[in-house]
């Protein structure tokens, strides 16, 4: 949890994923899988994540990850760790970096096209995506006792428009997309008390 929580706070977008939901179609939609402190890992796993190396996915590993099975057995570290595989590779690390770093290494290949923000330490986001209604909502959240301001959001697609909503007033305002160094611009969220909500149409 304390790792999760330290690269929730250093803005790295993450999902979770339990050895029970761990399947090659699943692991296809992500760009980049960390696999840091799970010791045991069942034949079944490993197995998913070879085939997302070898389709083309980048998976980093670190420490004793996979050294067990879920029996507690020892097994050897697979052979796919720190190769390259198919159309992918696997990174291997002796031990899992400092925060920082690893923040660093996992951000260095994010390819999911999701928003990127700049903002002061305390500040976290998160993004859901709703393909439906072709939408991307941005959600903002204020850790620290000041309030956060001029948090800039990269926009790594187009969008039509962007508004900004918050508990802490009581209307939507629009937001200027800029031309700025992400491929759809960029918008700034002048002032972040506790939360707000960016929401970005296509």
């Amino acid at each position: 949890v304390d790792l999760l929580n330290g690269l929730a706070a250093r803005n790295i977008l993450f999902d979770v994923i339990y050895a029970h939901d761990l399947k090659a179609n699943t692991l296809s939609h992500y760009s980049e899988v960390a696999l840091l402190t799970a010791d045991a890992v069942s034949d079944k796993a490993l197995a998913a994540m070879e085939d997302y190396v070898r389709q083309g996915g980048r998976l980093f590993v670190a420490g004793q990850s996979a050294t067990l099975d879920p029996q507690g057995r020892k097994r050897p570290r697979p052979s796919f760790f720190g190769n390259k595989l198919g159309k992918g590779e696997c990174v291997y690390a002796d031990e899992i970096p400092p925060l920082d770093k690893l923040a660093e290494i996992l951000r260095s290949h994010e390819k999911s096209g999701a928003p990127v923000i700049e903002a002061p330490a305390g500040v976290v986001y998160n993004v859901v995506e709703q393909p439906a209604s072709h939408r991307v909502i941005v959600h903002l959240l204020n850790y620290g006792s000041a309030p956060g301001s001029n948090i800039k959001v990269d926009l790594n697609r187009n969008y039509r428009s962007v508004t900004l909503s918050s508990p802490d007033a009581s209307v939507v305002v629009p937001v200027a997309i800029r031309h700025g160094s992400g491929p759809g611009g960029e918008v700034t969220v002048p002032s972040l008390q506790i939360y707000s909500m960016l929401v970005l149409d296509q």
